[in-house]
């Protein structure tokens, strides 16, 4: 490991920088959707997931760029322990997408604290221009072409930066040799690095249909062995005890392993693909690519089809996030066509009145299986491993039931969305690397409600966020207030004034079908995100469909993420008020909950999927107001919600099963209070509405950190916050 004090080097990070040509106006941000007109493709975007083309001179750089050191640490062995702790961070290459204009207009190069340019790919047009400023600004960096760029190239980027890290500290300076294929490259590449720390394992260069489920099961490998291997290391086990250990130790990790998994799932709803594609070509916008292997070298060309810009640009944005988590990624073929009519036939149904629990389990089932054959059973056991998914794509593929559960995927793993439209839009997300915020020690939460207290839910609303209020107000190094807001400048106003870490907006949703749009109510007009500026670092929506995704809409919920939310919660359906406000409040629980010491859940994501999964039983009684009833009745002296969270379900409730096992505990309880028959009866006719399934986490939840015992003991080593 070296010694133990850390050379200045490793508390900076490499940065390498990819100048394109632009037209756009240098000040000008870019577009929440690329301009398209009505069955024309558009000369600025690629179809059907609007990349603008100016940036595809930037996709063979940003591959070449992902195998060169994420962090200088990179060059120094490490133990398995801290590499299974990482996988809780983001160790992602620091990548930056510079438009020429600043260089010729403005003769600048970006510049960030703590961070070291070390190579920069320019443009034919201005190499000269860039190589004047690394020689003025006296910067170490290497100046290439794209057409430069080569394996000989990487290999000699590996040694200078041995040179710059001063190879006295270079402890692992073995190089991950440079990708052949850009198919399923997001499987390979996060597998390279992963096995970077285990010399003597060689893996498949192979890219055939046969050879991905063999990756795939030398990923399960690679993070069992790492697994198994931290658990011994935190359990002070010596080398010969290790080495008894291992065969036992990794075959339990092969059951129980969990990391990070990124997946890609291209598709545009078929109502969108009409509107950007001629018939009959709208419906391949989620079909099946069969694209022909691609070469990595292939993405110096200037005429490829746009199909192949898209797959390359996701395969390198899911390689660039499943790479910075230490996990897996996956690329999966796109979105069925059914399957995007399916959910918009589920949101139109639900957004049309009080709906029907027994049509909406049919539309999740059916959804389901239009995706049956989408997955391998490779794919599926990364997945049935995996930690925290982030998905990129616009399904919401939490609405699937993987094969053997029962229960959506939603219930099983916290997961994060990122929508593809524009794909522009979702490059430049993932290479912002937006900061962690840890806030054990200083929690700011500001409830905005927007909603009339003459309307009957602004009421309701209000006796939910008051009860909600004096939680927050009981929790230590907690400071919270409620607001009402009568316009966009109000809301705008309370959020400069309080300066919120969390924030919960109230208010009623606008979706607009014939406008394709969906925004919030506040006074008398329609916002849709826009209007309100900087938005704090966590936005939790209290509100109906602000992000529908079955016919590609223009949401609200994508917009607060482009103006600073690093993560917002927002809905797929109208919500009950009553519903929404018990998920409101055990939300709240659970932040207080972790700030008191009192769970192991560490950030949102985890916090909210923890809040929805178990909000199950909420959702069963719900069925009809005598079940209601029964849930607040006594048995044995106890509520019977009460005797079912706190001792009947305890060790017994399945996440992939949740609303099976929740109904199977409840039918005990029936039994027990003498309405068992009744009970049946009322799952049997009535069936129960899963509201809980319809709330989607956007953007990074898992930076906004509550509790983290690494970072406490950065901290207090005095390492500072975030």
């Amino acid at each position: 490991m070296g010694s133990s004090e850390t050379p200045e080097i490793f508390n900076r990070w490499p940065t390498y920088v990819v100048v394109f040509d632009s037209e756009a106006p240098i000040d000008r941000p870019a577009p929440a959707i690329v301009p398209v007109r009505r069955n024309e493709p558009n000369a600025l975007g690629t179809v059907p997931h609007q990349l603008d083309k100016s940036l595809t001179s930037t996709l063979h750089p940003l591959w070449f760029f992902m195998h060169l050191p994420r962090v200088f640490r990179d060059m120094r062995d490490s133990n398995a322990k801290p590499l299974k702790e990482m996988q809780q961070f983001d160790l992602s290459h620091s990548v930056v997408l510079w438009p020429s204009r600043f260089v010729t207009e403005r003769g600048e190069l970006p510049s960030k604290p703590d961070h070291e340019i070390c190579i920069i790919v320019a443009t034919a047009r201005t190499v000269d221009a860039v190589r004047r400023l690394v020689a003025q600004n006296a910067l170490q960096a290497t100046v290439y072409e794209n057409s430069e760029l080569s394996a000989e190239v990487l290999a000699d980027e590996w040694n200078k930066m041995a040179d710059r890290v001063g190879r006295a500290n270079v402890t692992l300076a073995r190089p991950l040799p440079l990708t052949e294929y850009v198919n399923n490259a997001s499987s390979l590449l996060p597998l390279r690095w992963s096995q970077r720390q285990f010399l003597n394992w060689e893996l498949p260069e192979r890219t055939g249909p046969d050879d991905l489920g063999r990756r795939l099961r030398w990923v399960l490998e690679i993070q069992a062995h790492i697994d198994a291997i931290a658990r011994m290391e935190r359990d002070d086990r010596s080398r010969d005890e290790a080495s008894s250990l291992m065969e036992k130790e990794v075959e339990a990790s092969r059951r129980s392993v969990r990391f990070p998994v990124a997946v890609g799932l291209p598709g545009v709803p078929p109502v969108f693909a009409k509107r950007i594609l001629p018939k009959p070509n709208h419906e391949r916008a989620s079909e099946p690519e069969n694209l022909e292997l691609l070469r990595l070298e292939q993405l110096k060309s200037d005429t490829l089809a746009d199909v192949s810009i898209e797959r390359a640009a996701l395969e390198a944005v899911v390689s660039h996030r499943a790479t910075a988590r230490g996990g897996a990624g996956l690329y999966l073929n796109p979105a069925p066509t059914k399957a995007f009519r399916l959910l918009d036939g589920l949101e139109s149904h639900c957004q049309s009145g009080k709906p029907d629990a027994k049509f909406v389990w049919k539309q999740l089932a059916q959804i389901g299986a239009s995706f049956e054959k989408h997955f391998t059973e490779a794919e599926h056991d990364v997945i049935r491993h995996a930690s925290m998914l982030t998905l990129f794509s616009n399904y919401p593929l939490g609405l699937i039931t993987l094969p053997g559960d029962s229960a959506p995927l939603v219930c099983r793993l916290p997961i994060a969305m990122r929508p593809l439209l524009p794909l522009t839009r979702t490059l430049q997300t993932e290479l912002s690397q937006p900061p962690l915020f840890y806030l054990a020690d200083d929690l700011r939460v500001s409830i905005i409600e927007c909603i009339p207290d003459s309307d009957p839910v602004g009421r309701a609303s209000r006796a939910g966020w008051s009860i909600g209020l004096k939680m927050l107000e009981a929790t230590p190094r907690t400071r919270a207030g409620r607001f009402d807001a009568k316009s966009a400048e109000e809301v705008s106003r309370i959020i400069a004034g309080e300066r919120p870490h969390i924030l919960f907006l109230s208010a009623h949703g606008h979706y607009d079908r014939s406008t394709n749009t969906a925004g919030i109510v506040v006074g008398d007009r329609t916002c849709f995100g826009d209007e309100f500026g900087a938005m704090p670092p966590c936005v939790i929506m209290s509100s109906c469909h602000t992000a529908p995704r079955g016919i590609g809409a223009a949401v609200f919920g994508d917009v607060l993420i482009r103006h600073g939310a690093v993560c917002m919660l927002n809905t797929l359906i109208p919500v009950s008020v009553s519903h929404n406000a018990t998920l409101m409040l055990r939300f709240i629980s659970y932040l207080s909950d972790c700030l008191e010491g009192n769970t192991t859940l560490r950030d949102i994501g985890e916090i909210w999927h923890h809040v929805a999964a178990s909000n199950a039983v909420h959702d069963v009684l719900g069925c009809c107001t005598a079940a209601e009833e029964w849930g607040s009745s006594s048995l044995n002296g106890k509520p019977v919600i009460a005797l079912f969270k706190l001792e009947r379900s305890q060790g017994r409730i399945r996440l992939n099963h949740v609303y099976q096992d929740t109904i199977a505990v409840l039918d005990e309880l029936a039994a027990e209070s003498g309405i068992l028959e009744k009970f049946r009866q009322w799952m049997r006719t009535l069936s129960y509405f899963p509201e809980s399934l319809f709330y989607v986490m956007h953007g990074w939840p898992e930076r906004i950190v509550l509790t983290d015992p690494t970072i406490a003991r950065m901290q207090a080593a005095g390492y500072g916050k975030g």
